[in-house]
């Protein structure tokens, strides 16, 4: 999959896009100067998404200004007039609040006044509405109003000679800040797909964030003298490195992942497949949901996984990825009763929402992980050696101690999932020697405190002993 491709097209589509906006004339004081700066009109407020009730206008809409013949009225008999629209042009009205907003400061900057009356809240005060302290006068004449109306009619202008954006701006330079937001991107593919934290890790002795992105954004900037001379020429309040650009990229990964896998769902030999899900809860107490397709393509049995809610979300995913609920072939999850309730169960609740039976299947790789469980919860000797194996990962997370360890990272032990066992057990079992090779050499140097020699002897002393290196080679053949 090619993220450069992607956005190419992606740019392509938005600038032959020119949606038809239209602004009334206002007084002088209001539009502004014609000659506006292009870069009034950067901030993207298609994706803007203000709290405004939703009867208004979506961003980028035409403005529509509300008449009736009765608005509410007030305790103080007082209400909304629509001879207010012929003074204010930027004036709209929400029946459902009833209440005033400025549609110039909800398209264009919607977050730049501190004050969220006329974004957000909406203005109800009818009675000094015409005030020039309290009422829309005084917002007419505010800075950020101003400018909004600014980028409102430079917008027209653009839209009523067909002239995009793109087309204002010096070709080689669009160029170079689209090949900017690609490497980007880039990048944050490459952390993904290799399950690699963007923020990275937190160094306690220099009170420091080794941020993983900017570390190997840094790296890419000193080996791609392109994209170097490209970040010259971003602006400084613009480098698309924040974690909002971050997140926002993640999501377009996901997309894309998403409509790879609806694709491969389509096309598969055969239009049925499984429905599997399951839940678990991380370290932040957070529930996170797996939601999988299974189905045959090629001859060969896939499963893709993504990341939602139960039950009605489930069949919402599907339906949205136009996959037909009427091909749901089977339903396999956890023993847990939420999912495999006879009644209150999401496969019960699926089967009742589709209107016939999906039969489930009881997981076989859980079954065999609740056995798993009851094993270590039932053997103390085993509860004890994972026990241990956390204490290795906690005191080989240490700055100094990672810093003389020359063996691969001791992974982090979750309870939900054994797959994290086995990682643990394979690390301590292949790097077994590079481990005691490293206690030995605090407990032998005058560098860290005696509390860490104390346990350095302890964790040795463990190691060697026969019940954690029978553990471990009995866990490894089990796991």
């Amino acid at each position: 999959m090619d993220i450069r491709n992607f956005f190419v097209k992606k740019s392509r589509l938005e600038d032959s896009n020119n949606s038809h906006v239209t602004i009334p004339k206002s007084n002088d004081h209001q539009a502004g100067d014609d000659n506006v700066q292009i870069a009034s009109t950067s901030s993207n407020y298609k994706n803007q998404n203000t709290p405004a009730p939703s009867d208004l206008v979506g961003m980028g809409k035409l403005i529509k200004q509300v008449e009736l013949k009765t608005y509410p009225k007030q305790a103080n008999g007082r209400s909304f007039h629509s001879d207010w629209y012929k003074k204010f042009k930027w004036l709209e009205y929400s029946v459902q609040s009833d209440a005033a907003f400025c549609y110039a400061c909800r398209q264009f900057q919607p977050f730049a006044n501190k004050e969220k009356t006329y974004t957000e809240t909406g203005y109800r005060n009818w009675k000094n509405a015409l005030d020039s302290k309290n009422g829309f006068p005084k917002h007419e004449n505010t800075e950020v109003h101003i400018t909004s109306m600014k980028m409102w009619k430079e917008k027209l202008a653009r839209q009523n000679t067909g002239i995009s954006v793109s087309t204002l701006v010096n070709h080689n330079i669009l160029e170079k800040h689209r090949y900017y937001i690609k490497s980007i991107a880039e990048i944050i593919q490459f952390l993904a797909i290799n399950e690699l934290a963007l923020r990275g890790a937190y160094e306690a002795e220099e009170h420091a964030e080794r941020s993983l992105f900017s570390n190997l954004f840094k790296f890419t900037l000193k080996k791609d003298t392109l994209l170097s001379e490209c970040a010259q020429h971003i602006p400084k309040n613009a480098n698309y490195t924040s974690p909002a650009i971050q997140n926002e990229i993640i999501e377009i990964l996901s997309d894309m992942v998403r409509e790879s896998v609806v694709a491969d769902i389509r096309n598969a030999d055969v239009p049925w497949f499984t429905l599997m899900e399951d839940g678990t809860r991380d370290k932040n107490n957070r529930e996170n949901i797996s939601i999988a397709i299974r189905y045959v393509k090629n001859g060969k049995v896939f499963e893709e996984l993504d990341a939602k809610n139960f039950t009605d979300l489930t069949l919402d995913i599907m339906e949205k990825n136009n996959l037909d609920t009427s091909r749901l072939l089977s339903q396999c999850y956890d023993g847990a009763s939420v999912m495999s309730g006879k009644r209150g169960g999401v496969a019960a609740l699926i089967q009742k929402k589709l209107k016939r039976n999906v039969p489930y299947v009881h997981c076989a790789n859980h079954r065999l992980h609740l056995v798993v469980i009851k094993m270590v919860s039932d053997v103390a000797k085993i509860k004890h050696f994972f026990d241990q194996c956390i204490l290795l990962h906690t005191f080989f997370q240490h700055g100094k101690v990672a810093a003389i360890y020359e063996g691969k990272s001791i992974v982090r032990v979750l309870d939900q999932r054994w797959s994290g066992h086995l990682a643990i057990v394979n690390v301590i079992s292949s790097n077994f020697k590079e481990i005691l090779k490293t206690l030995d050499a605090i407990i032998k140097s005058d560098k860290f405190t005696g509390e860490d020699v104390a346990k350095c002897i302890g964790l040795k002393s463990v190691m060697l002993g026969i019940e954690f290196r029978f553990s471990l080679m009995l866990m490894r053949n089990i796991l």
